[in-house]
Protein backbone atom coordinates (compact mmCIF):
# COMPACT_ATOMS: atom_id res chain seq x y z
CA UNK A 1 0.00 0.00 0.00
CA UNK A 2 1.05 3.55 -0.53
CA UNK A 3 1.94 5.85 2.34
CA UNK A 4 -1.18 7.88 1.57
CA UNK A 5 -3.42 4.83 1.81
CA UNK A 6 -1.73 3.83 5.06
CA UNK A 7 -2.48 7.29 6.49
CA UNK A 8 -6.14 7.07 5.44
CA UNK A 9 -6.57 3.66 7.07
CA UNK A 10 -4.76 4.88 10.19
CA UNK A 11 -7.14 7.84 10.48
CA UNK A 12 -10.16 5.62 9.99
CA UNK A 13 -9.44 3.89 13.30
CA UNK A 14 -8.90 7.08 15.34
CA UNK A 15 -11.42 8.70 17.64
CA UNK A 16 -12.34 12.36 17.04
CA UNK A 17 -9.70 13.83 19.34
CA UNK A 18 -6.91 11.66 17.94
CA UNK A 19 -7.98 12.55 14.42
CA UNK A 20 -7.96 16.30 15.14
CA UNK A 21 -4.47 16.07 16.63
CA UNK A 22 -3.17 13.94 13.77
CA UNK A 23 -4.55 16.28 11.09
CA UNK A 24 -2.65 19.16 12.70
CA UNK A 25 0.62 17.29 11.99
CA UNK A 26 -0.05 16.95 8.25
CA UNK A 27 1.21 19.34 5.61
CA UNK A 28 -1.32 21.17 3.43
CA UNK A 29 -0.30 18.99 0.49
CA UNK A 30 -0.89 15.80 2.52
CA UNK A 31 -4.29 17.10 3.62
CA UNK A 32 -5.26 17.86 0.01
CA UNK A 33 -4.14 14.42 -1.18
CA UNK A 34 -5.96 12.65 1.64
CA UNK A 35 -9.20 14.53 0.99
CA UNK A 36 -8.93 13.81 -2.75
CA UNK A 37 -8.20 10.12 -2.14
CA UNK A 38 -10.96 9.71 0.44
CA UNK A 39 -13.53 11.33 -1.85
CA UNK A 40 -12.37 9.14 -4.72
CA UNK A 41 -12.75 6.01 -2.54
CA UNK A 42 -16.27 7.08 -1.52
CA UNK A 43 -17.29 7.77 -5.12
CA UNK A 44 -15.88 4.46 -6.36
CA UNK A 45 -17.68 2.61 -3.56
CA UNK A 46 -20.97 4.33 -4.38
CA UNK A 47 -20.62 3.49 -8.09
CA UNK A 48 -19.86 -0.14 -7.21
CA UNK A 49 -23.02 -0.31 -5.08
CA UNK A 50 -25.10 1.31 -7.80
CA UNK A 51 -23.88 -1.14 -10.45
CA UNK A 52 -24.47 -4.09 -8.11
CA UNK A 53 -28.03 -2.89 -7.60
CA UNK A 54 -28.51 -2.52 -11.37
CA UNK A 55 -27.19 -6.03 -11.95
CA UNK A 56 -29.62 -7.40 -9.35
CA UNK A 57 -32.51 -5.59 -11.03
CA UNK A 58 -31.58 -7.06 -14.42
CA UNK A 59 -31.50 -10.62 -13.05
Amino acid sequence: MSKLTDKIFLMRNMNDEELKNYIRTLTDNEKDLIVYSAVKMIICDEFDRAFQNLNRMEE
